[in-house]
């Protein structure tokens, strides 16, 4: 008796230790699968994260296209100004000048890891570097915008030149109206809307290179892992 009782309890004991081993194997297997899910996950999102920031490159270009495209017309202006001239085209680079700047970056999948959680991003430096990118250098810069051009500015200004188109079409067509305090009032709104287009144009290039910088990370990141992208 005493024999079978310990063969059972060796039995027994054998059965047990077999148990918690295939747990553990189990356990391994999901923590395993798990872990690789959230990686595939990662990968996921820091690739369209490269396709946003490659749209917001893109849009930050054409922005500064724009503020050139106006520097140029005000240059125009101011030009004919100074040198008592006038030319057909006043009157249409001054109407680009009030038009109100909107700059639309994409945070859509920003948003998705914010929500997510931003542990989602294994590396702390690529981590810290999109969260500058987005939450402080993106939000600045389209607040900055968004604050200047007003509704109540510009409804301000777009008042003034409802109420005085014919004397705004009289200076842009003859230099000899160019004397009152509406020509002034121009002068120097066109002036003002040339230094701050010059100031879009250089915040834009630095956002632009803050923004490759962190592509660059990125994409270092996902070669690294074996997860080459065909940028």
């Amino acid at each position: 008796m005493e024999n079978k009782t310990g063969k059972y309890f060796k039995y027994a004991i054998g059965e047990i230790v077999l148990v918690v081993i295939g747990i553990l194997i189990a356990l391994s297997i999901n923590n395993w699968n798990d872990q690789r899910k959230i990686n595939t996950q990662e990968i996921k999102l820091l690739t369209e994260l490269i396709d946003n920031i490659d749209a917001n490159i893109e849009t930050l270009e054409k922005m500064k296209q724009k503020q050139s495209s106006d520097i140029r017309g005000i240059d125009s202006i101011l030009y004919h100004f100074q040198n008592a001239t006038t030319s057909d085209s006043l009157r249409q680079f001054f109407t680009k000048t009030i038009y109100t700047e909107t700059l639309n970056l994409t945070h859509s999948t920003f948003e998705t890891i914010k929500t997510i959680g931003f542990d989602i991003i294994k590396d702390n430096q690529i981590r810290l570097a999109v969260i500058d990118l987005y939450e402080l250098i993106y939000s600045h810069h389209e607040r900055t915008i968004s604050e200047v051009v007003s509704p109540i500015y510009f409804q301000n200004v777009l008042e003034w030149i409802l109420n005085n188109r014919q004397d705004m079409d009289s200076f842009f067509e003859s230099a000899a109206f160019r004397n009152d305090e509406n020509y002034n009032f121009v002068k120097n709104y066109i002036t003002s809307k040339r230094v701050w287009k010059s100031s879009i144009i250089n915040n834009s290039n630095k956002m632009i290179q803050e923004t490759i910088k962190v592509k660059s990370l990125i994409t270092a990141y996902l070669d690294k892992k074996g997860k080459q992208i065909d940028k």
